[in-house]
């Protein structure tokens, strides 16, 4: 677990609840991990607002990290494939779902028409291991070096599951 979270749970910062003390949830918004809600506290006989970290199958653990340069490298290899099919990533799925489906490993299918040499890129920067991701100076040499030709080719459709970390089986 990260130390900033060990912490901030010790201290109680981040209080935890079980999900059966509370009645009448209402959706009040949306943030990057899932939705906010207001909810009636059996314990605190009162409404309150409730911001979950984590669906039941994902630990604090597993979903919660540091931020560093191999974030940025993931988030810009999402870029790339959102630059390449012109929707973004998991369009019209739930952020939960996103974020569950992505720390097991799922990726965006590559487009059809995309060049080879760019699917690489996008696929390595989702590398699952952040120390195997390239770095932007790699990065930066690839597209420099980038050939249009071969085009990627499958008769896959576009939310697919792929192998992003082998880009041999492209």
């Amino acid at each position: 677990m990260s130390n900033w979270l060990k912490i901030a749970l010790e201290q109680r910062y981040i209080k935890s609840f079980k999900h059966n003390s509370f009645q009448d949830w209402k959706i009040i918004g949306k943030g990057g991990f899932g939705a906010i809600y207001s909810a009636y506290s059996k314990d605190f006989k009162q409404t309150v607002a409730l911001k979950g970290l984590f669906c039941n199958e994902i630990s604090l653990d597993g979903f919660i990290k540091e931020r560093d340069k191999s974030s940025d490298i993931y988030s810009l290899g999402v870029l790339f494939w959102e630059l390449s099919s012109g929707i973004p990533p998991f369009k019209n799925t739930d952020p939960t779902v996103i974020a569950f489906s992505v720390i097991h490993g799922k990726r965006e299918s590559p487009i059809n028409g995309t060049p080879v040499d760019f699917v690489n890129i996008f696929c390595n920067a989702w590398n699952s291991n952040p120390e195997l991701r390239p770095t932007i100076a790699e990065i930066c040499h690839k597209l420099n070096c980038i050939q249009m030709e071969p085009v990627y080719c499958s008769e896959q459709d576009i939310n697919t599951e792929v192998e992003p970390n082998n880009p041999e089986a492209l």
